[in-house]
């Protein structure tokens, strides 16, 4: 995986679950994908690519309940912005579960660990919880 950034966008994982869903036109697997990562993490399973691809799909939670990143990428806006779906209280707790767990113990906090960019990293982490609380 390609990382240029902090920001939960700023990689190739990201990148590629956008426009994948941007082509689908639907979410139907959101709540899914949101529950199976939160039961199935795991420290030593859980690889960089999954905790990039979980922080995009919180990322795109917290947009869908109008609480979007100031970095939210225009052509996901456009598609959040033609939806309407209904968020259940369980999965906004999941998402933000699913944060935390990345935050204490994972590849993507080993990596900006020995970044030099974890307080940034951590800040946007801190950030995307806030904002999936609203």
């Amino acid at each position: 995986m390609s990382a240029w950034g902090i920001s939960n966008f700023e990689n190739d994982t990201a990148l590629d679950w956008v426009n994948e869903i941007i082509q689908e036109q639907e979410v139907t697997s959101l709540e899914e994908s949101i529950t199976s990562f939160v039961n199935d993490f795991s420290v030593e399973y859980t690889s960089l690519m999954d905790c990039s691809k979980f922080l995009t799909i919180a990322e795109t939670l917290a947009a869908l309940i109008g609480s979007p990143d100031e970095d939210f990428p225009e052509e996901l806006k456009d598609w959040v912005e033609s939806k309407y779906i209904k968020i259940e209280q369980s999965t906004i707790d999941n998402a933000k579960r699913g944060v935390k767990l990345i935050m204490t113990d994972s590849e993507a906090k080993e990596m900006y660990l020995d970044s030099g960019y974890f307080n940034s990293w951590e800040k946007a982490q801190r950030g995307l919880i806030k904002r999936l609380s609203k």
